[in-house]
C-alpha cells in the first residue's frame, strides 16, 4: 500500500518536473535577445526632431515650481543614491 503511494508520487513528482523544465525552457527562449528584439521591434525608435523639445534647467524649475520634487530629486543626487542601490 505504501509502495504504491510512493510509485505514485515518484511518478507525479516526474510529470511536474518536466513541466517546470519545459516552462524554464520556454522562459529562457523568450528572454533571448533576438525574441526580445523582435517583441520591442518599432516602439523603442527616437522621436523625430520635430517632436524633440529642449529646455534649460531655469525652465523646467520655473515652469515646474517649488512643490514638483524637484529639490527631493537634488537631494538623491547629491548623496549619490539612485533606485536599486540602497
Amino acid at each position: 500500500m505504501i509502495a504504491k503511494e510512493c510509485g505514485d508520487l515518484e511518478d507525479e513528482l516526474e510529470i511536474v518536473a518536466r513541466e517546470v523544465h519545459e516552462l524554464r525552457a520556454q522562459r529562457s527562449r523568450a528572454m533571448r535577445p533576438s525574441s526580445l528584439a523582435s517583441m520591442v521591434h518599432g516602439r523603442l525608435s527616437m522621436p523625430s526632431a520635430r517632436l524633440t523639445f529642449h529646455i534649460s534647467e531655469e525652465d523646467m524649475k520655473r515652469r515646474l515650481g517649488p512643490s514638483s520634487g524637484i529639490a527631493s530629486v537634488q537631494r538623491f543626487k547629491s548623496a549619490g543614491e539612485y533606485a536599486g542601490t540602497r
